[in-house]
């Protein structure tokens, strides 16, 4: 779970005094987790933030850019086993959100159908024929970066919409899992659309996954 997200905060954006039953620290942990990993599933984004270095792998499909989850810093990224050097063999692309979270990884210039155009073509092996420049494929898994994923601190947006979904799961369950609530003065909560907060981060999608080392 993210490091802004606390139980107390999400008992007090919902106004809760209780404990216990489905209020209880076990129920709450349960909510704020799970609303959290679906809004980053959701979204591609990894806002959790890791404590130490962890390798994460992609496929370039010979492509000169790639869409990673939010890295804060890379302490090595590889093609083929080849190191890259960073602003020159490879570059980070920051997020429209933070200068200091970085979503993409740039591989080469775009339109280059050379090899030769690359200074490290003979390390990287670009000169066999599956890597070509101009095509689609790749060895799977062919780039590999090493580095602190995740932020430092939960954007404001996003601790609102986890809280937000959080809720909307609880009273979701609340209502049997139907799409709509009473209240005991007959008001009616529609619940067949999520939050507002929620469709709110759907500007910060940037879509690729990766497989975790």
């Amino acid at each position: 779970m993210n490091p802004d997200v606390t139980a107390t905060g999400f008992r007090d954006f919902m106004e809760w005094t209780g404990t216990t039953g489905r209020k209880s620290n076990t129920n709450v942990t349960l909510l704020l987790n799970a609303a959290s990993d679906a809004l980053e599933r959701d979204t591609g984004r990894l806002i959790t933030s890791s404590g130490s270095n962890s390798t994460r792998k992609f496929t370039s499909n010979g492509r000169a850019y790639l869409v990673i989850p939010d890295l804060r810093t890379a302490a090595s990224v590889t093609i083929q086993s080849a190191a890259l050097t960073a602003d020159a063999g490879y570059w980070l692309i920051p997020s429209r959100q933070s200068p200091d979270i970085f979503v993409g990884l740039q591989l080469r210039a775009f339109g280059q159908d050379s090899y030769l155009a690359n200074p490290e073509w003979f390390d990287r092996n670009l000169d066999q024929m599956w890597m070509k420049y101009g095509g689609d494929t790749s060895l799977p898994n062919d780039v590999v970066v090493t580095g602190l994923w995740g932020w430092t601190f939960t954007p404001y947006q996003w601790v609102m919409g986890i809280y937000a979904l959080a809720g909307y799961f609880y009273q979701h369950a609340d209502a049997l899992f139907s799409s709509a609530r009473a209240t005991p003065e007959g008001n009616i909560f529609d619940l067949s659309q999520l939050p507002t907060e929620v469709k709110m981060l759907q500007d910060w999608r940037i879509g690729e996954q990766a497989a975790i080392v």
